[in-house]
């Protein structure tokens, strides 16, 4: 990037944009950007509990930022306790009724929504992040 300018304008906006401020909540200091993003559990609860995972490193001086999106140990868990109950749910219908095959047949599209969640989630955050990009410099 080489624009220092405008990382320190990134990173004012994470706190400061009147979208971000609401949707990320994370620290940035000593080169260090770390945080969670979500638009999902904001207008529940206000926090901000999300599947997206923001780490980064910048450096204001030579005006470098990288960032990098990934699932968050929230998503993991949720994803683990998925597989488990659609395995424990299969072997039940095999074995006792059609009711519980259509239960694991549920949980697996739901565990199907909440990958589909985070990729939405993470290009929206990268999204939000271009477009910061894209405005003047203050």
């Amino acid at each position: 990037m080489n624009k220092p300018e405008q990382v320190a304008n990134i990173l004012t906006s994470l706190r400061r944009d009147n979208y971000l401020s609401k949707t990320f909540e994370g620290t940035a200091k000593n080169g260090l950007l770390r945080g969670f993003y979500t638009k999902i559990a904001l207008y529940n609860s206000g926090v901000v509990i999300g599947y997206v995972k923001i780490k980064g490193q910048y450096d204001l001086n030579e005006g470098n930022l990288k960032l990098d999106v990934a699932p968050s140990n929230l998503y993991w868990i949720v994803m683990a306790l998925s597989v488990v109950v659609v395995v424990f749910l299969t072997y039940k219908g095999i074995n006792q009724n059609e009711v519980f095959l259509m239960g694991s047949f549920l949980f697996l599209f739901m565990a199907l929504g909440w990958t589909i969640a985070f990729v939405v989630e993470s290009k929206r955050f990268m999204k939000h992040i271009h477009r910061i990009i894209n405005l003047p410099v203050e």
